[in-house]
């Protein structure tokens, strides 16, 4: 974490999210903490996740009909949800820079950046 006012919650939040080996939602990411700190309200949670992603040191993930998961690393790379268990898993393929450019408008949007999530079923249950 690089940010120059870390608060002792935000360490926790950043810490659970780095922690945790799937893609957890806000909620897990509380669970998580509140172990750790009772004292640590959902709210308190909330804004911190909001805080880390938008400085970039965490990444938010938003999966359609689902909660938003949260993940620490934020190299590129693409996700897979599985719509059976509701995990969500890192993909071991290349990213693709070139869809960045080959959005079908050019000139009218400037791409700034996109999130790719596959959707399905995992080996485990499928």
């Amino acid at each position: 974490m690089t940010t120059s006012r870390n608060t002792v919650q935000r360490v926790l939040v950043y810490r659970a999210v780095q922690e945790t080996p799937t893609h957890p939602t806000a909620d897990e990411i509380f669970t998580v903490v509140h172990t750790k700190n009772p004292r640590v309200s959902r709210a308190t949670v909330y804004r911190n996740l909001s805080v880390l992603s938008q400085k970039g040191e965490i990444r938010q993930i938003q999966i359609p009909a689902g909660a938003d998961r949260y993940d620490f690393n934020c190299t590129p790379h693409y996700h897979f949800h599985c719509r059976q268990c509701d995990c969500v898993f890192d993909m071991e393929m290349p990213v693709l820079p070139e869809l960045e450019t080959r959005v079908g408008m050019p000139g009218e949007f400037d791409v700034q950046g996109y999130e790719l999530v596959f959707t399905g079923v995992c080996p485990d249950c499928k």
